[in-house]
């Protein structure tokens, strides 16, 4: 009655108490029929698209609940994911820069599956959230760390020590990836690379690890994510080693936290495989 935008559960119990945010007021009251209603109410009108997406999404990701109660937990864990993911980001939408990587990552996806030979569920396990852990994919005799580059490029930059440190061997994956025009035959969005990894997922539960891990690296699906078009070049493959050009922690003082550096492509081609 007052114009917002919200989003209403009826529920036969009180529900879980769960913290409203800067952009979304909860709310549970008693209704006289005894059943009781959790709301979401849309605070800022400028975020509008935002809210409709998270609806939609929490619907369709409670929508096979088995019970009123698996339900209401199915709504409560997905509007956290959401609330994580707005209170982290200043944009509900990824930057350029991050939209190429995560593109990067899936078709890294693709060639692990296709031309590895190794099962999507081994992937998607492996592919690791880009909060908590130095490599893209880790498994258990080896890693992948993804690295986007321009096409014409020379150079990529290892932000982190820890992306090329570790004690076994591993692949540094340089993919070469530029913005494109719609009707280039090899053009390709976000959405369809997300599209694409699902439409090679069968197992239910390997779709939900994947789906969560999107959430995490920042991703929803979102229109937005289907306007711009890239098109994807060459993928290359370097062997880290031992020999291999790159900054260790055990070298660095003590004092040194972090550090940043850039690599010369063209001097690791001998490790290129």
């Amino acid at each position: 009655d007052i114009g917002k935008m919200t989003m209403l559960l009826v529920i036969q119990n009180r529900g879980p108490k769960l913290n409203s945010s800067k952009s979304i007021e909860i709310a549970q009251r008693l209704r006289p029929d005894n059943l009781w209603t959790l709301s979401f109410d849309l605070l800022r009108l400028d975020q509008k698209d935002v809210f409709a997406l998270l609806c939609a999404d929490i619907i369709e990701y409670s929508r096979e609940s088995i019970d009123e109660d698996d339900g209401i937990q199915k709504v409560v864990n997905r509007y956290k994911q959401w609330d994580l993911l707005l209170e982290r980001q200043k944009s509900p939408f990824l930057s350029e820069s991050s939209q190429k990587g995560l593109i990067g990552e899936l078709l890294v996806m693709k060639y692990l599956h296709e031309f590895l030979g190794l099962s999507m569920e081994a992937v998607v396990n492996a592919w690791q959230e880009p909060e908590y852990s130095d490599q893209d994919f880790r498994f258990s005799d080896t890693w992948f760390e993804v690295k986007t580059t321009g096409i014409a490029s020379h150079s990529v930059t290892i932000s982190s020590v820890e992306q090329l440190d570790s004690d076994i061997d591993g692949h540094l994956s340089i993919y070469r990836i530029d913005k494109c025009n719609a009707d280039d035959p090899q053009s390709i969005t976000l959405i369809d690379a997300v599209q694409m990894i699902k439409g090679m997922i069968h197992q239910s539960d390997t779709f939900s690890t994947f789906n969560r891990k999107l959430m995490e690296y920042g991703y929803i699906d979102a229109p937005d994510y289907g306007q711009q078009h890239y098109k994807a070049g060459k993928l290359d493959f370097y062997k880290v080693d031992d020999g291999f050009p790159r900054i260790i922690r055990s070298a660095l003082p003590t004092a040194i936290l972090n550090t940043v550096y850039t690599l010369d492509i063209a001097a690791i081609d001998s490790w290129r495989e």
